[in-house]
């Protein structure tokens, strides 16, 4: 189309410069008329080609990856887009999981002498995305040293067995209270199942491949792993699940928080930085145990946050107050609900508001439908979270 165009303005462009002598001074309101056609029949089309394949990385333009040197790259089929990841300095690369939808859930590799570790697995089904970045670097599956989970919620440990089974030479890192379901996911599973039925619960994260006992490290409160001399340090940090533990990269300083940070998700950035909420999600959610643990990661004075939900941002005591401030606030609006006889649906539409007018005033750009539809599942998934807390403090 773009070249047809170019033929269709300069063809009668060199007629007419021929009609007037060879020069085409007195043809001034025809070659508005060729300029105007110009950009009707090649910039536009050029434009909607450009908008086609910059949607899906709407995600990844923002300061905060040009602070980092930050540098895209995309696995491409047939001229389509279909796995973008992000080099950032000190050898970490995160990877979109392709969760869902674009800019959901990431993977972060970290390289070290070129031995490499996956922090975070996505699901079963992230397993091809992982192959075609690994093609693209050039990555051998007998360069791949660890597997670390940060948590055992399938978002984030769903593709470790399929990972493991992948990666002979690698071992699975994870949290103490964590282990025994990455050996034996059957309890996992049937938990999944059980608040998403069979057939969801199999569409979004696969079958769960168990993973052999003897390639297991757990990982308790303070271990330390020599990752061929890059230092890697395990905290644990409950709030969003027991089960979960953070990762402190000593030598970069960076952290590699799983959910402990909260979700911010890279739609929402803007002249102000980073959007960053909490995630409350169930059944193990304890929000003075989340506060205690934000406080913690913060003490090591971190450089970069690696966060699954979604990938790197700068941590600022403003950021940081910001997340502790929503979690208070959501406490509150549950804690305002607890006699209601339909409190679980009443809170999520209390936060569904709570965090659309935050995103609001934080500057967002994106459209009041856009802004409900990128929080509505992470909205449900806190209502039901403190929900269950609610029901556990009861029993208390």
């Amino acid at each position: 189309m773009r070249a047809k165009g170019l033929v269709l303005v300069l063809v009668p462009l060199q007629c007419l410069c021929r009609c007037s002598g060879g020069t085409c001074a007195g043809a001034v309101p025809v070659l508005v008329l060729v300029l105007v056609l110009v950009l009707v029949l090649v910039l536009v089309p050029l434009q909607r080609r450009c908008s086609a394949v910059a949607v899906p990385l709407q995600y990844c333009t923002n300061s905060q990856g040009r602070a980092a040197r930050r540098r895209a790259g995309a696995i491409t089929t047939g001229g389509h887009m279909t796995t973008p990841f992000f080099d950032y300095d000190n050898g970490v690369t995160t990877i979109d999981a392709q969760f869902i939808e674009p800019g959901i859930a990431s993977i972060h590799l970290v390289e070290q002498g070129g031995h490499f570790a996956f922090v975070d697995t996505g699901t079963t089904h992230s397993l091809p995305v992982i192959r075609d970045v690994m093609q693209a670097k050039n990555i051998s599956a007998n360069q791949v040293a660890y597997v670390i989970v940060t948590h055992v919620h399938l978002d984030h440990a769903g593709g470790a067995g399929a990972m493991m089974l992948e990666f002979p030479r690698a071992n699975l890192v994870v949290h103490p209270l964590g282990a025994r379901h990455m050996i034996d996911p059957t309890k996992l599973m049937a938990g999944t199942i059980q608040v998403y039925g069979a057939d969801k619960a199999r569409q979004l994260y696969g079958e769960i491949v168990p993973v052999d006992e003897s390639r297991v490290i757990v990982a308790e409160d303070g271990f330390e792993l020599d990752f061929y001399g890059r230092r890697l340090r395990f905290l644990d940090t409950p709030g969003h699940a027991r089960h979960h533990f953070s990762m402190l990269d000593e030598q970069y300083g960076n952290i590699f928080a799983g959910d402990t940070l909260g979700i911010s998700y890279r739609a929402f950035d803007c002249d102000r930085g980073p959007f960053l909420f909490p995630t409350t999600s169930p059944v193990q959610c304890e929000p003075d145990a989340l506060h205690r643990s934000i406080d913690r990661l913060m003490q090591t004075e971190p450089q970069a946050i690696f966060l699954t939900h979604f990938g790197r941002i700068t941590p600022t005591a403003k950021l940081i107050d910001g997340l502790h401030r929503r979690l208070h606030a959501m406490v509150d609006l549950a804690l305002g609900l607890e006699n209601h006889p339909h409190r679980e649906s009443r809170l999520t539409h209390s936060i569904a508001n709570y965090l659309f007018q935050e995103a609001r005033q934080h500057g967002s750009s994106l459209t009041d439908d856009q802004i409900r539809r990128h929080l509505a599942m992470d909205t449900a998934l806190n209502a039901q979270g403190l929900n269950v807390w609610l029901e556990r403090r009861n029993r208390q």
